[in-house]
């Protein structure tokens, strides 16, 4: 039985085909770890204040219940947000209204690797903001990890 021998051009492409596999399944798996959350805060919480700016959205509010043991109840916290995208405009009016009503909020920090994103679920609506700065809960709770 005669052997057959593969050609060298056909040896290179299956090796070029083989180096791309293996460069995006390494893509792939260091996206999915940049896609989930380093640490995640979430709470109940009693909303005090909020204003709505130019371009950010600011909370003030209480905490009722949180996950964290040693975040007290009552505990204030500010969260200044980006404002929505186009996207999710529609959802953010349904969240700040019940918001400006006064109605309790489940709160959800996300801290990932390059951006904190805040989630704000209210009467069943939910919105997903960029965080720019928070005061009080879940910044003491970064503090206190970072030790």
């Amino acid at each position: 039985m005669p052997s057959v021998v593969p050609s060298p051009l056909y040896l290179c492409i299956l090796a070029a085909a083989c180096a791309v596999l293996a460069l995006v399944a390494g893509k792939r798996r260091r996206s999915l770890v940049a896609l989930l959350p380093a640490v995640v805060h979430r709470c109940r919480a009693r909303p005090m204040f909020s204003h709505l700016g130019m371009s950010w959205f600011q909370l003030d509010a209480l905490v009722e219940a949180c996950d964290d043991p040693a975040v007290p109840r009552g505990m204030p916290f500010s969260l200044r947000l980006k404002g929505p995208t186009r996207r999710s405009d529609y959802l953010f009016s349904r969240v700040r209204a019940s918001v400006d009503r006064g109605h309790a909020l489940f709160v959800e920090v996300e801290d990932y690797l390059v951006a904190r994103k805040a989630r704000l679920c209210a009467n069943g609506w939910t919105v997903v903001l960029d965080v720019e700065h928070a005061f009080g809960w879940p910044a003491s709770g970064l503090e206190a990890s970072a030790y």
